[in-house]
């Protein structure tokens, strides 16, 4: 029954309306009134978030054994690079390919990299805990630090395997941890946006610019960019990533 917009609709109308739906088998029968059968509309129970593995980003915590700041930045290119070979198995750049940034580059540099599908490192440091007990017991000053890694974009390069990851974290522990030989859980790999975080981090390419530079509380990136446990000493991010002028990876 088609009703123009706008008209009332009068007492006889409704009473045709209310009757068709009482009679009507189908609990959506507003829905059949008003369209046709292949026509029918439906809205999902609950809304869900499907994303590809890593699609949000990939989180990698590296408890550094007796190492400062001023250590920890001069490996972040290495550090970028041996990412690089994970993900593709070719040592094809060198350091001078490699870009440092201090803080979040422009969205226009992003947009630039996220379209050549190159990842984006964005590096935080991080103070011990006073007198923090970690390596099965070692005691770790406060004057030490550690670092926290987001990468972005590196689901591009990933498969359903999981080896890629257990590569990293095989070539970043002990390599990047400053420690003689691996030690457990001194690398740690952790995909970004799931679970309970499906609200707090929902990263995408459009929104990944305005996610970096005003960091929301309880999302990932305000984590990585405050240093909780030393408050008055607060160190700048660094955004590393390939020159969106090279080749993709």
């Amino acid at each position: 029954m088609d009703l123009p917009i706008g008209i009332p609709i009068s007492n006889n109308t409704m009473k045709t309306l209310r009757k068709k739906l009482k009679n009507s088998n189908d609990l959506n029968g507003l829905e059949r009134l008003l369209y046709a059968e292949d026509q029918k509309q439906s809205l999902p129970e609950s809304i869900t978030f499907t994303t590809k593995g890593y699609e949000r980003g990939m989180m990698i915590s590296i408890s550094n054994n007796k190492t400062h700041y001023e250590e920890i930045i001069k490996r972040y290119k290495d550090q970028y690079l041996t990412l690089l070979y994970c993900l593709t198995g070719e040592n094809r750049h060198t350091k001078y390919d490699v870009k440092s940034s201090t803080g979040i580059p422009d969205q226009e540099t992003l947009i630039r990299l996220i379209h050549r599908k190159i990842p984006i490192m964005v590096c935080g440091i991080h103070d011990y805990r006073q007198q923090e007990t970690l390596y099965g017991g070692s005691l770790q000053g406060w004057e030490y630090q550690h670092q926290h890694l987001f990468v972005y974009g590196i689901h591009h390069h990933l498969d359903s395997s999981g080896k890629k990851e257990e590569m990293i974290q095989k070539l970043f522990n002990p390599r990047y941890t400053n420690n003689k030989k691996r030690v457990k859980d001194a690398v740690r790999i952790t995909e970004v946006g799931t679970g309970q975080h499906s609200y707090t981090d929902p990263i995408t390419a459009t929104n990944l610019h305005e996610y970096l530079t005003n960091p929301m509380p309880n999302t990932l990136i305000h984590y990585i960019s405050h240093n909780r446990h030393k408050p008055e000493v607060q160190y700048p991010l660094k955004t590393i990533y390939l020159s969106p002028n090279k080749n993709a990876i």
